[in-house]
């Protein structure tokens, strides 16, 4: 399935989006951009939302958009998510849930609440009001009234900025789940690296209302220039170097504040440069082992339990249970099976796949600190030299 859109928009002197691309839309496409950049006005255009003149908005084989011709958003059959919840305040969950339901054409309609409220985990809310609920409660509410009306394609608008920390970190894996088992493809606006290294199959970077590059996370992330690398990774400090400058490591690039073939002194007083990086190990169908997911591995293994790894971390047993499905997924073999007899009555253990995964990632990680420290060693004499020159 692709979707293709074709519009051109100026904003008086100050901003235009001029965008004509076809994504392809399978599993999750995320646009990723600075604050302004246009994301929320192309994901407007695509909604009906925002009716362009000259625009071309085609889904597969439907055209909702062309010359005289507009399909209106409650055609086109997507689901909304916003960053507050808009959810119906004198209805309780029950009846947010049903409002599309019941709308929708019996024909039409594939999923159903049952299926929705489980996979959400929200069949204990069902009878309360939406005052009585918690933020990531009302987003997940949210999730299941806009996938109750069975849409061919889900549309999030940074569905997670309004939540606190430990709040998105709970509701991330409903959306990974959400997004698995749905089979509906989701275009989700962020400008957090954090959801996209989660949450995107595929990313499309947008600056100054155009896209400069849409392509899967495997290669966005492959990238030393990815704009996710940069985002996540550097310094709050206008003297920051990127994750790898090439050749010459002390080279400063125009884009990062300094002129091109030219060192970039630390001012006395400034904080010292300093080099970060993330290490993961990818299966054929995607990254599968980070630090963290490791952790919960060497966990399962000491308690012989899901449930109790994931209490040690202080991580909920439905988020554990997300992360090794999805790290199962993309290692594309098991990595824990279960067992009788573990030290929490009936249990996990690791298998074969899953204790050489752990021993292959402390290695590479060891040696990646190798690395890093010597990056380290490096920058500090370039900083000495610096501050003598000066």
């Amino acid at each position: 399935m692709t979707l293709h859109v074709q519009a051109q928009l100026n904003y008086g002197q100050d901003f235009e989006l001029k965008v004509d691309a076809g994504l392809p839309l399978d599993g999750v496409t995320v646009l990723f951009g600075r604050s302004g950049c246009g994301k929320t006005t192309l994901l407007r255009i695509i909604s009906g939302l925002e009716r362009i003149r000259g625009a071309t908005v085609r889904f597969g084989d439907q055209l909702w958009q062309q010359g005289k011709q507009f399909v209106p958003l409650h055609k086109r059959r997507i689901g909304l998510v916003f960053q507050e919840h808009s959810l119906l305040p004198h209805l309780s969950v029950r009846e947010n849930l049903l409002y599309g339901y019941r709308r929708t054409p019996l024909a039409l309609r594939r999923l159903h609440p049952p299926k929705v409220t489980a996979l959400l985990d929200i069949d204990d809310l069902l009878e309360r009001r939406i005052d009585q609920l918690s933020g990531g409660q009302r987003q997940r509410v949210a999730l299941g009234r806009a996938l109750l009306i069975s849409p061919q394609l889900m549309l999030l608008d940074e569905p997670l900025s309004a939540l606190d920390t430990q709040t998105k970190q709970e509701i991330i894996p409903f959306f990974s789940r959400m997004a698995a088992e749905s089979g509906v493809p989701i275009i989700m606006v962020t400008h957090a690296p954090d959801e996209v290294e989660r949450l995107a199959d595929r990313v499309v970077f947008l600056n100054d209302g155009k896209i400069e590059r849409s392509e899967s996370l495997r290669e966005a992330l492959s990238r030393p220039d990815s704009p996710l690398l940069a985002a996540g990774s550097l310094p709050a400090s206008k003297y920051s170097l990127p994750p790898a400058l090439g050749r010459d490591r002390c080279t400063a690039m125009k884009k990062h504040g300094g002129k091109q073939g030219k060192r970039m002194a630390r001012q006395p007083g400034e904080p010292a440069l300093r080099w970060r990086g993330r290490l993961w190990l990818e299966g054929e169908e995607g990254t599968f082992l980070g630090y963290g997911r490791v952790v919960l591995l060497e966990r399962i293994r000491e308690h012989g339990s899901i449930s109790q790894a994931a209490k040690s971390m202080e991580m909920s047993y439905k988020h554990a249970w997300d992360l090794l499905a999805s790290m199962q997924r993309q290692a594309g073999v098991p990595l824990v099976e279960t067992c009788r007899g573990g030290k929490a009555g009936g249990g996990s253990r690791l298998t074969p796949a899953g204790v050489k995964a752990i021993a292959l990632f402390r290695s590479c990680h060891d040696k990646f600190r190798e690395f890093l420290a010597t990056l380290e060693e490096s920058q500090t004499a370039f900083n000495s030299n610096s501050d003598s020159e000066s």
